[in-house]
């Protein structure tokens, strides 16, 4: 994902996520790509995430999000160990505040692969869909809050 100047997530924080097509496509072609958009999407973030608001266009989504607790990421991830084992964490993981952003930068890189995968399949295509960098900007001050939930 990609800022102007990268920025880890942090707990508690707000976040406007965004992404549009490639080119002149649409990334949802039919009612049932936006239900699967928004089913994938509570299975792969509401654990690490708060959604306040979202909007999904034909060729793009915005979301404004806000990051959970460090105990709720840190609950998020035991619970993943038990279903899965270990959870493979980057030896350039050295903090809290690192694997805090590592898990919800994972969960959000998880959902998009994994919607642009089924879309593809489903769709009988190939290829990227999405622009290369998700952008996420951090929300810092009321007036930007407003404007990402309008």
């Amino acid at each position: 994902m990609a800022t102007s100047k990268q920025t880890l997530y942090e707990p508690l924080q707000y976040y406007h996520i965004y992404n549009r097509a490639n080119g002149w496509e649409n990334i949802f072609l039919e009612e049932e790509n936006y239900y699967y958009f928004l089913k994938k999407y509570a299975e792969k973030l509401d654990d690490v995430v708060k959604t306040l608001a979202y909007c999904l266009m034909p060729n793009h989504f915005h979301l404004l999000i806000q990051v959970r607790s460090s105990g709720e990421i840190y609950d998020f991830i035991e619970d993943k160990k038990k279903q899965l084992g270990n959870i493979k964490i980057p030896k350039t993981v050295e903090t809290q505040e690192q694997l805090n952003h590592f898990i919800v930068q994972r969960q959000l890189t998880n959902f998009l692969g994994g919607y642009v995968k089924a879309f593809n399949k489903y769709h009988q295509r190939k290829g990227s869909l999405f622009q290369q960098n998700t952008c996420r900007k951090l929300v810092e001050n009321s007036v930007y809050f407003r404007t990402a939930i309008r």
